[in-house]
């Protein structure tokens, strides 16, 4: 490398700072790096310092700051003083250590590189770190593809681990191969280890009448229990095609959708209480508020849609969600009475089917006669 000084500081997630250390490992021939935990000041000098008399490239990594005897400024003045003397043939990468020099940073950041990545970013910076991530790589991948893949640390996550955003990509170009375009059959394989986003991918699935991604995704979701797997995700049905029903009703009669979201917000979750020989049903609090049964921006999902999905309550006609509200909750009391794996399972795959319009409610009823 060539220059004043050949200093690198990279801090923030593992995985960038890897990729920013292999590409300066690569740039200078690969030579064996010197890592360092631990060392003095007086070692790390000698070591950054001292010319090659054959003159090789050489990498220094310090995963913590030099050990000093003496103040915090006067190791800053030190440090500084040993940036200056770096050998032209020496690269120092100082990896993921925190300073508050600003003496120090400014040098880096004029004669040498300094690179800084945040290791939580937003789910706009997700979407674009995915994005940029796979295009690198001669991938294509859509915008839904990508809002799946986030939907696979759980609904409502706001704030992403950039490691764990780059390990799951990771996983899934590995999967897919020598293919160029990843699908939403490849998150569905890949990620389907977060039941929350199974369930979650099942309702767009529901959405779109798309029958054939619910079957493969129900072969990921019933390992454990398959009992209680199958009540639960009836629950979370439930309480979705419950808001369903209220918000289209409440259009119906004329209510704007954001008075709908208004409104439906403000019906709180319950709990019981008991005291003495006495129980009763009281609002639950968190915070000495009201805990909303749903969120703000979960009805702006199905009422209004987002970027990546039309609104819920527009996939499915008022007859249909009645008789989907209805089937679900009468296989839920029939399963807390009492129900076999085998039955329960039959059940459950013909209230899909009825739910995508593969069968009618009357066929259903027939068969099943909840």
């Amino acid at each position: 490398m060539t220059g004043q000084a050949n200093i690198c500081w990279v801090i923030g997630g593992y995985f960038q700072r890897k990729d920013i250390i292999s590409s300066i490992l690569q740039k200078v021939g690969n030579p064996p790096a010197h890592i360092y935990d631990d060392v003095d000041m007086g070692s790390f000098q000698e070591e950054v310092c001292e010319v090659s008399m054959f003159d090789d490239n050489k990498v220094v990594i310090i995963n913590n700051w030099p050990r000093y005897d003496g103040t915090k400024n006067k190791f800053n003045k030190v440090f500084l003083s040993t940036l200056k003397s770096i050998s032209p043939n020496c690269v120092l990468i100082i990896n993921n250590i925190s300073s508050q020099s600003k003496k120090i940073f400014e040098y880096i950041n004029s004669y040498g590189k300094v690179y800084k990545f945040e290791t939580n970013i937003s789910n706009n910076q997700a979407s674009a770190f995915l994005e940029k991530f796979f295009k690198q790589h001669q991938k294509s991948i859509s915008s839904q593809e990508i809002n799946s893949i986030l939907l696979s640390f759980g609904q409502g996550v706001y704030q992403f681990n950039v490691d764990q955003v780059y390990l799951v990509a990771q996983k899934i170009l590995h999967f897919i191969g020598d293919r160029k375009v990843i699908k939403e059959f490849d998150i569905l394989k890949t990620c389907n280890n977060n039941n929350e986003f199974v369930i979650w991918s099942l309702f767009s699935c529901f959405d779109n009448k798309d029958y054939i991604s619910v079957s493969q995704l129900m072969k990921n979701l019933f390992i454990d229990d398959i009992l209680k797997s199958i009540e639960n995700l009836i629950q979370s049905s439930l309480w979705r095609y419950k808001a369903i029903l209220l918000a289209k009703e409440a259009i119906n009669n004329g209510i704007s959708k954001k008075d709908v979201i208004f409104k439906i917000q403000q019906l709180s979750k319950i709990q019981q209480e008991s005291s003495g020989l006495q129980s009763s049903t009281v609002a639950e609090f968190k915070n000495e508020k009201k805990v909303p049964i749903y969120s703000e921006k979960i009805l702006k999902n199905l009422i209004e849609g987002n970027y990546y999905n039309k609104a819920a309550i527009e996939q499915y006609s008022r007859k249909q969600i009645f008789d989907i509200v209805r089937v679900l909750q009468s296989f839920l009391n029939k399963i807390r009475k009492g129900i076999s794996e085998k039955k329960a399972k039959i059940i459950l795959n013909d209230i899909f089917m009825l739910i995508c319009d593969k069968i009618s409610y009357s066929n259903f009823m027939i068969m099943h006669g909840l």
